[in-house]
């Protein structure tokens, strides 16, 4: 008789301590339920103002350098042409195929313009700037009055660089971060062909 009241007992015991330990089990899921959300929102303002932040100011610089690459490239080349004329011809047709291009790469490219700068090398300050081939004056030509000069071809335009991530910030506008960085970007190369065209007598640089 002892023997199964001590048996009966065990098995309350036993039953008392399973009892108590999901309670406790339950003690701490619900303790943990209550610092999810908070553990939610923090992960969400390190995602917000620490990851993607650092991702945009590393895209950033990276993509305004392919910008800068691109249009080194370009300039080089029309400076390379025989003609100002074909030189603005060649960059408006480049620019128009090169614009579907830049937006996939998240860089849009607007208002471009070429432009011919002369400085004068006898009065160092006088310049001028040619937008339109044949219409560069007699002073200002390579047997000019202004001679000997300095020709440059210049590259100029607006660019929009966008960043990989694109988000709101409470309503704030950070360039490079919540939205586009818009910068200008300029490159100049020498003009390199001052010779006379033959059968016009003009300078291939004035046509």
């Amino acid at each position: 008789m002892a023997s199964l009241n001590w048996i009966g007992m065990r098995e309350q015991i036993s039953l008392a301590m399973l009892l108590e330990l999901q309670r406790e089990n339950k003690i701490k899921r619900d303790i943990a339920g209550q610092h999810l959300p908070e553990f939610t929102a923090a992960f969400t303002i390190l995602l917000l103002g620490v990851f993607v932040p650092l991702i945009n100011l590393s895209i950033v610089p990276v993509r305004y350098g392919m910008v800068q690459s691109q249009f080194d490239a370009r300039i080089h080349e029309l400076a390379q042409l025989g003609r100002l004329s074909e030189a603005i011809k060649a960059d408006d047709a480049t620019a128009l195929n090169q614009n579907a291009l830049n937006k996939i790469s998240g860089c849009n490219v607007r208002d471009e313009q070429v432009h011919l700068c002369i400085s004068s090398m006898k009065r160092t300050d006088r310049t001028i700037n040619i937008s339109d081939p044949g219409t560069i004056t007699s002073d200002w030509l390579p047997d000019g009055a202004l001679s000997p000069c300095d020709y440059s071809l210049v590259l100029q335009a607006q660019v929009d660089i966008s960043p990989i991530v694109t988000f709101a910030l409470f309503g704030a506008k950070i360039p490079g971060l919540t939205g586009p960085l818009t910068c200008e970007i300029s490159k100049a190369a020498e003009w390199e062909n001052s010779g006379r065209d033959a059968a016009t007598g003009k300078f291939f640089i004035n046509e």
